[in-house]
């Protein structure tokens, strides 16, 4: 029988909880010992985590037009904070993000980014303790190229990968929960769009009504707080202009988009034919993906394939984005049981493990291997789902 997951957390979420004091002081320690923004050293300023920060500063200065507006006007103002060549950043996220984001507003940049990672971290640490340990311990090290890749961008990483993995680890014993972190993933829509499949087919209504109560609190508590206006302007702004971007933008930035159309674009095809090309594999994958839930006896093996797939499926996910297909691919392997993983199949874990830091020089290399990995670890769920006794999936078949 397989194990339940359990709120009596083991070492990985004590780790994770005893690293939040930490996180304290060391936020303390940047405040009082950081300089002004416009003096950060730009290898600190030049981060991704400037887009949260702004965001949070708009939010409690009552500017949040800036946000949803005139891309330009939004690195106007963030040139003004830090320096007139301030490179090129936009905001590309839904307004109830800004829930998040605020408290990051009331203190200085560099605190503001030590707290958000060592917070979002211990949260990622945590969900990570909700999962079995299919694995022995030399294998956790395989965390490290995913840990390190968020940290050098000060992405959201830790933050998404730890709600899309609380949501998956606790579908079937805490659904309700699991909806509620469903709900909270929709602040980056593309990594949970076929997430509502895998409910569906496991026919999991309380999940499916929790996450959809939930983003409907968000996204209605949103307009109310920030305005209607905040939506239309994600909506008719900011979600074309992040089309432009994904179809035009170049550099490192196409080198780490996993899905088909990155490949494309990072080996130098145009955004039209690369789509043209991308939307076979990508219904492949979904028929993969549909076939590993079929076969499929195990809780814990349908939420990978479903992680695979979207990986897959959604043209703009990217290397920090990885935290939750890592985490599945260490800790879950491609069984049910304990010690069923080949040499083959560890050596396409740790592939799938090292690829968030491999990403850029693969494809400055002109390798851009993420789809064929991926779709090689899409196989080899399959088959190894094969093997499994069937059994109704609407049973409570627990992951572990």
């Amino acid at each position: 029988m397989n194990a339940k997951p359990s709120l009596t957390f083991p070492l990985p979420a004590r780790l994770a909880i005893m690293f939040l004091p930490v996180t304290v002081g060391l936020g303390l320690a940047a405040a009082i010992l950081s300089p002004a923004e416009a003096l950060l050293p730009y290898a600190v300023k030049n981060r991704d985590f400037a887009n949260y920060w702004f965001s949070g500063l708009a939010t409690v200065t009552h500017r949040t037009s800036l946000l949803f507006g005139d891309p330009a006007a939004y690195h106007a103002a963030l040139k003004a904070i830090f320096g007139a060549d301030y490179p090129w950043h936009n905001w590309s996220y839904p307004p109830h993000l800004l829930f998040l984001t605020a408290p990051l507003g009331m203190m200085g940049y560099l605190p503001a980014m030590v707290m958000s990672l060592g917070i979002t971290l211990a949260f990622y640490l945590f969900a990570i303790g909700l999962l079995p340990r299919r694995t022995d311990w030399l294998a956790r090290f395989l965390l490290l190229p995913f840990l390190f890749t968020n940290i050098a961008i000060a992405q959201n990483g830790f933050l998404t990968a730890a709600l899309a993995i609380t949501g998956l680890a606790l579908r079937q014993e805490r659904p309700l929960l699991a909806g509620l972190a469903f709900g909270l993933l929709t602040i980056k829509p593309q990594l949970g769009i076929l997430i509502p499949f895998l409910l569906i087919y496991e026919r999991n209504w309380k999940a499916i009504a929790s996450a959809a109560l939930t983003t409907l609190i968000l996204i209605g508590a949103s307009m109310l707080v920030f305005g209607f206006d905040s939506w239309r302007g994600y909506v008719e702004i900011i979600l074309p202009y992040q089309t432009f971007v994904m179809n035009e933008l170049g550099g490192d930035f196409v080198h780490m988009l996993t899905s088909p159309f990155g490949a494309l674009r990072s080996l130098g095809v145009s955004a039209g034919p690369a789509m043209q090309l991308h939307i076979p594999i990508a219904l492949l994958s979904l028929l993969l993906f549909g076939w590993s839930l079929r076969r499929s006896a195990d809780a814990g093996n349908r939420a990978f394939a479903t992680i695979l797939a979207t990986f897959l499926v959604s043209p703009y996910v990217t290397a920090y984005d990885l935290g939750a297909l890592v985490a599945f691919a260490i800790f879950g392997g491609f069984s049910d049981r304990q010690n069923d993983v080949g040499t083959g199949r560890r050596m396409l874990v740790t592939a799938l493990a090292i690829l968030p830091v491999l990403m850029v020089p693969l494809g400055q290399a002109g390798l851009p291997l993420a789809p064929i990995l991926l779709l090689a670890a899409q196989l080899t769920l399959v088959f190894s789902a094969a093997d499994q006794p069937k059994k109704n999936p609407t049973r409570q078949d627990r992951m572990g």
